[in-house]
C-alpha cells in the first residue's frame, strides 16, 4: 500500500479517535483514565506487533531519544491547547494551532529538500485553508474574557505540534516503526499516569465512569494504533510536505462523524469546506 492511501487511513483513524474522545468526555468519562487506557492499549499492540515481526531493534539510543522527544512534545501540545482554551474559544485556538502544518511543510521543503509540483502546492494551500476554516466553525462560549495570553499560548503550541510531525518523519526513516511506537507510548504512559494519579486523589471516580472510561480507552487505543502505524509507514516513502496536510484534515472526519451520529445537517459553508479539502487531496495525488 502506497503513502497516499496509508495517509488517508491514518487521517480517518485520527479523526475517528478525536470524535470518540470528545464523546467520552461528553458522557462524563475521566479524560485521564481514557487517555491512560488508550495509551496502554497501543503499547500492548505495538509490543505484540514488534515481537511478531521478529523483535529487530536498530538505532536503540536514537529511537529512545526520538520516543522521549515525541512524548514530551505531545504533552506540551496538549497542555498548551488546554491552557489556551481557558482564555479563548475553540474557534480561535484551533485555527491558530492547526496552522502548524505550514511550519511542517516549510521545514520539509527547505531542510529535507523535498520537491513538489505547482498543483500539489495548490492542493496543500487548499487543504490548509479548509482545515483552518472548519476549525472556525466550532461553537463559541459566551463566558470568555479574551486576552493576549490566550493568543500567545496558541501560537506557541504551533512549535511542538509541527515538531511532532517532523519527529515522526525521522523515526519512520531511521527506526523500527513498531519499536518506536513501544518506546514513545512507554514515555507517554509515564507522563499520563502521573496526571491521572493526581486527579484520582483529588476526585473520587464512580465505577460506572471508570468502566465507560476504560471501554472508550480500549476502542480509541485500537484505532490510534492503526492510525499511527499507517502514518509512520506512509512517511517511510512519502513526502512529509504532502502527508502533513492530509493529516490536518482529520478534523473534517471528526465533524462529519458528529453530524452523522447526532443526525445534524451540514450547512452550505461546511459542505463547501469538505469539497475544498477533497479537491486539495486530489491535487496531491496528481
Amino acid at each position: 500500500m502506497n503513502w497516499f492511501f496509508l495517509s488517508i487511513i491514518a487521517t480517518s483513524a485520527f479523526g475517528t479517535q478525536s470524535f470518540l474522545y470528545k464523546s467520552a468526555v461528553a458522557r462524563g468519562c475521566n479524560k485521564f483514565l481514557v487517555t491512560l487506557t488508550f495509551m496502554a492499549t497501543v503499547e500492548l499492540l505495538a509490543i505484540f506487533s514488534f515481537l511478531y515481526q521478529g523483535a529487530h531493534i536498530s538505532q536503540l539510543l536514537f529511537t529512545a531519544i526520538l520516543g522521549f522527544l515525541f512524548a514530551s512534545l505531545f504533552w506540551l501540545k496538549t497542555l498548551g491547547q488546554l491552557k489556551a482554551l481557558e482564555y479563548l474559544p475553540t474557534n480561535k485556538v484551533f485555527p491558530i494551532t492547526s496552522s502548524s502544518v505550514a511550519v511542517t511543510v516549510i521545514y520539509a521543503l527547505v531542510l529535507l529538500k523535498e520537491s513538489i509540483t505547482p498543483l500539489q502546492l495548490f492542493g496543500i494551500l487548499s487543504i490548509v485553508l479548509a482545515g483552518v476554516l472548519i476549525n472556525r466553525e466550532s461553537k463559541k462560549r459566551s463566558d470568555y474574557h479574551e486576552n493576549k495570553i490566550g493568543f500567545l499560548i496558541s501560537f506557541l503550541v504551533i512549535l511542538p505540534a509541527a515538531a511532532m510531525e517532523i519527529t515522526n518523519k525521522y523515526a519512520a526513516l531511521n527506526t523500527n516503526i513498531n519499536f518506536f511506537i513501544v518506546v514513545t507510548y512507554l514515555f507517554s504512559i509515564l507522563i499520563s499516569s502521573s496526571s491521572y494519579l493526581v486527579t484520582r486523589k483529588a476526585n473520587q471516580i464512580s465505577k460506572n465512569i471508570t468502566r465507560d472510561s476504560i471501554k472508550f480507552g480500549l476502542l480509541i487505543g485500537i484505532i490510534n494504533f492503526i492510525g499511527y502505524l499507517s502514518i509512520l509507514s506512509a512517511l517511510k516513502t512519502g513526502h512529509l510536505s504532502l502527508i502533513a496536510p492530509i493529516l490536518a484534515l482529520s478534523v473534517i472526519i471528526t465533524v462529519l462523524l458528529a453530524k452523522i451520529v447526532h443526525k445534524e445537517e451540514l450547512n452550505i459553508r461546511q459542505f463547501g469546506l469538505v469539497l475544498l479539502s477533497v479537491f486539495g487531496i486530489v491535487l496531491l495525488r496528481i
